[in-house]
Formats: C-alpha cells, sequence, structure tokens
C-alpha cells in the first residue's frame, strides 16, 4: 500500500510471479517441463486464485511478471474491471477502471 499523502485513498499494488513456460514449473517430476494443457490447467487456476485476491483486497494495480499472452483472455473475463497493460516482454500490468487523476499521484 502506497500512501498518497494529501488523497484520501492509499494506491494498493500487488506484484505477483506467474511462472511462464520457459522454465520448469517445479510442480512436475524434477527437471520436467510442462505440456500445454498442464501449462493451460495451471494459468486456470492462477486466474480464479488472482480473483479470489481482488475480490478479498481490491488492489488498484496487479503487476505480474513472466505472464504471456495464454493467460490474458481468463484474466479478461474474470476482471473486466481492470485494463490490461502487456509489455510483450513478459510484464504485464492490470489498472482498476476507472482511473481518475487522483488515484495514481
Amino acid at each position: 500500500v502506497i500512501p498518497t499523502g494529501k488523497y484520501d485513498k492509499p494506491i494498493r499494488i500487488v506484484s505477483w510471479n506467474i511462472l511462464g513456460r520457459c522454465a520448469a514449473s517445479g510442480f512436475h517430476k524434477k527437471g520436467g517441463w510442462e505440456t500445454e494443457e498442464q501449462a493451460r490447467s495451471r494459468y486456470a487456476r492462477i486466474a480464479e486464485s488472482l480473483l479470489k485476491f481482488v475480490n478479498q483486497h481490491q488492489p488498484d494495480v496487479i503487476v505480474m511478471q513472466e505472464v504471456y499472452g495464454d493467460l490474458f483472455p481468463d484474466l479478461s473475463a474474470l476482471l473486466p474491471e481492470y485494463e490490461m497493460k502487456d509489455s510483450l516482454t513478459g510484464v504485464a500490468m492490470l489498472v482498476k477502471n476507472p482511473v481518475n487523476e487522483n488515484s495514481l499521484v
């Protein structure tokens, strides 16, 4: 939580490393890589977990590392109140809408 001084609400920022497909997930045999199906299943579980977290904590900004396009359809459907900013480099940010001029000062 970042205090915003004279403004009445702090900014709530969450950072989450998703673990892209470029590395062994740790959820499968040692040194093993995920299959497409396993990765897709893991991404669906991540999206559901993130939804639960968002519902409980109401963050203003969610920053994710090692995330690629496969997760975006799930997140967009589950979190329509957030605008997705994809850097195309494995870092993505979801910003809660509407963003008013005082929320990110």
